[in-house]
């Protein structure tokens, strides 16, 4: 599981690494959610911002599951998580947040 943003338009490869680097897998096939603006004009829109890679081999390497004991509604907040780049350009550090949920 990604960022939509994450995968370039027309991308041709994928290679995931472990964060150790001991390991890493092949993209098999990636579905974009099919609804995702990732980017506008250079900016980058976190509408419908995900997508799924599906390896050729698995990797041995610990995972988080993904769990909802309930349906998720205009207006709540959600914990999110990842590596991904702030605001002062930073990226590499595993960071946490909380975020609205709009349209559902």
């Amino acid at each position: 599981l990604t960022a939509a943003h994450c995968i370039p338009s027309g991308v041709q490869s994928i290679t995931v690494t472990t964060s150790d680097g001991a390991q890493t897998a092949s993209g098999q096939t990636v579905f974009l959610h099919p609804n995702s603006t990732p980017s506008l004009n250079g900016q980058v829109q976190v509408t419908n911002d995900v997508a799924v890679v599906r390896l050729r081999q698995p990797l041995n390497a610990p995972t988080m599951p993904i769990f909802f004991s309930h349906s998720l509604d205009d207006g709540d907040r959600i914990s999110i998580f990842g590596f991904g780049q702030s605001d002062d350009g930073a990226f590499g550090r595993f960071r946490s947040g909380t975020m609205r949920v709009n349209n559902v």
